[in-house]
């Protein structure tokens, strides 16, 4: 019984494979080659860059998969929908990229210290467009609604997820990743998604399915 479960535990956790799978569009559209437009504000003009931040940028990819795990031991129901908002987030984004792709100034980069150079690597890897929106705002924004509504007690937990997920969304803007605007349309999208497949039924669904079959059948019948 306990390996089944151990076997179970694995393929749900497996699920999150998802979202490196669908990255995979993500250099396909990073590039200027349909053009490119800005969406800088007189905010980010005043935005310094802070590159100490870029540690709270790079605890990203840690923060989500350790996140994602605790909410799942927790409530798997809520877990598989986080899931399914995360990659319908992220195939919105990538569409968005595809028809509007935006590009945000980065500065120029001096000196040989630790955080100079773990931006410039950040800089050399991920290339200035498919910005807006953020992904890792929108991810980020979707664990705090995620944990909010799970079965999580631990309030130490919570607290490090909304710290974390605030410092995250702080840091695109500070490193020069992303613009105010980019954030914006990140939690825009995150909050309609989350509202949409948080209030959907199957039950509801498979009524009103049902109740379209029947009055089909109806207007068949009449027909004949």
């Amino acid at each position: 019984m306990n390996i089944r479960k151990n076997l179970k535990d694995v393929l749900y956790l497996l699920l999150m494979l998802t979202i490196p799978l669908l990255n995979k569009i993500y250099s396909f559209t990073n590039n200027q080659n349909r053009g490119v437009h800005s969406l800088v504000t007189d905010i980010d003009r005043v935005t310094p860059f802070i590159k100490t931040f870029i540690l709270d940028y790079i605890s990203w990819f840690v923060f989500m998969a350790i996140a994602l795990c605790c909410i799942y031991f927790k409530n798997k129901k809520i877990y598989l929908k986080t899931l399914l908002i995360y990659d319908v987030c992220l195939i919105i984004s990538f569409i968005i990229y595809f028809l509007f792709q935006t590009t945000v100034p980065r500065p120029a980069l001096s000196g040989n210290d630790i955080f100079t150079n773990i931006v410039r690597t950040i800089y050399n890897f991920d290339r200035p467009y498919n910005c807006f929106p953020s992904i890792h705002c929108m991810s980020s924004y979707l664990m705090i609604k995620a944990v909010r509504i799970s079965n999580i007690k631990s309030n130490l937990f919570k607290v490090w997820v909304y710290i974390l997920s605030i410092l995250i969304i702080m840091s695109t803007l500070f490193v020069k990743q992303h613009v105010i605007l980019d954030v914006i349309c990140a939690i825009l999208v995150c909050d309609v998604v989350f509202k949409v497949i948080f209030s959907f039924s199957w039950e509801r669904f498979t009524k009103w399915k049902r109740k379209q079959s029947s009055l089909w059948m109806m207007k068949k019948k009449l027909e004949i």
